[in-house]
């Protein structure tokens, strides 16, 4: 029986996951493409500075000031926040122009969702 044909391909091609001899578990936990690993190692090394800047004193910060007095931590976190914008945007190029489907991507690009609906509500509401 042939396979049904559609428009890019075949259906096995349209949702392929990784080579097709590899393992399903290999598949679905280890990126299969370029962007893919870029993305993962985006979002590790800014869940890496994150950790750091939750792990270090806040630099005698008392509450009501801000940041300012610290720029070292402010800017780290800053930089942990844009490699988390830019690990998702790269996750959602490998999805869509690599047919990337591993967890780690998924989950990376979700992060990077999350990380844009959490700047997008800072800036539009703030706080009071």
């Amino acid at each position: 029986m042939p396979m049904r044909q559609s428009v890019g391909g075949t259906i096995p091609q349209l949702f392929r996951l990784g080579k097709p001899d590899s393992p399903l578990w290999v598949r679905l936990l280890v990126p299969g493409t370029r962007l893919g690993w870029c993305a993962v190692g985006l979002i590790i090394v800014s869940l890496v500075l994150s950790g750091i800047v939750s792990a270090l004193p806040d630099g005698g910060l008392d509450d009501g000031e801000t940041h300012s007095r610290d720029l070292g931590l402010y800017s780290m976190a800053v930089m942990a926040s844009a490699m988390r914008i830019g690990a998702g945007f790269t996750a959602i190029a490998a999805i869509f122009r690599s047919r990337e489907r591993s967890i780690p991507i998924v989950a990376t690009a979700l992060f990077g969702v999350f990380a844009v609906l959490f700047l997008l509500g800072e800036v539009l509401i703030g706080h009071d």
